[in-house]
């Protein structure tokens, strides 16, 4: 939950009510699971990385991106500091992670645009599938050598130094280049008939992004306090600052 404060905390601040916009923010754990409740008619909006959009739009799902949440690249190939691999091409041959299922098509994509062929020279170890993050997991595949670097989400990075690991990112030719990233996204016929809304929404969004960048420390109390499961274990809250 904390990568998206920004966005469950517009109702505790009342910018959603400002915008006079009753919002309910499900938390759908993978992306597909996101967008797929838009195509299903249980949301109006996903938030995910764009290239999801693309990968739906030529599955003939009409998705439209109408906000942009993340505006710089934010999954890239790590590897522990110390390691001797310093681009993707020592990669070939090797285990990479992946942070999640849905990540496959992308990470795929990244080895592919320098001149790696990821189904013959990569095999891939998935750690998320839906719900659990499987952070310890991670962690404990790329310090014993499971895996050999591990495509990751930017907000996953902070638990590696945490737990002892410190990571650096791989360049990526392509990819790195890449803007936007995450957004807002709805469906063309939701962008069509609802578009002063989705303004609105995005305009609350952008409040809650300003008040958790000025404002972090309160950001993460008041996330605790609202989303009760995001709160950590008692006891580890300075771990988790």
């Amino acid at each position: 939950m904390p990568p998206v404060a920004p966005l469950v905390l517009i109702n505790p601040l009342g910018y959603a009510a400002e915008e006079g916009l009753d919002v309910t923010i499900e938390s759908c754990g993978i992306p597909s699971a996101a967008i797929e409740g838009v195509i299903e008619g249980r949301g109006d909006v996903a938030f995910v990385n764009a290239v999801f959009n693309f990968l739906y739009r030529d599955q003939g799902h009409p998705f439209f991106a109408f906000s942009c949440y993340v505006p710089h690249q934010n999954r890239t190939f790590v590897v522990p500091e110390e390691s001797d691999v310093t681009s993707l091409q020592d990669l070939k041959g090797t285990t990479v992670g992946l942070f999640a299922i849905d990540h496959l098509p992308f990470a795929r994509a990244t080895l592919m645009a320098d001149g790696i062929d990821a189904d013959k020279e990569i095999k891939f170890n998935v750690y998320r599938h839906k719900d659990s993050f499987e952070a310890d997991e991670m962690v404990d595949a790329l310090r014993t050598g499971e895996i050999k670097s591990i495509w990751l989400l930017d907000v996953m990075v902070g638990y590696f130094p945490v737990a002892g690991l410190p990571v650096r990112n791989l360049p990526a030719t392509l990819v790195d280049r890449l803007s936007p990233s995450a957004c807002l996204f709805t469906n063309d016929a939701c962008m069509r008939e609802r578009s002063d809304v989705l303004g609105r929404l995005a305009r609350a969004i952008a409040k809650g992004t300003l008040f958790c960048q000025t404002n972090p420390t309160a950001a993460v109390r008041l996330l605790w306090e609202h989303v009760p499961e995001a709160r950590p274990a008692p006891g580890d809250e300075d771990l988790a600052f």
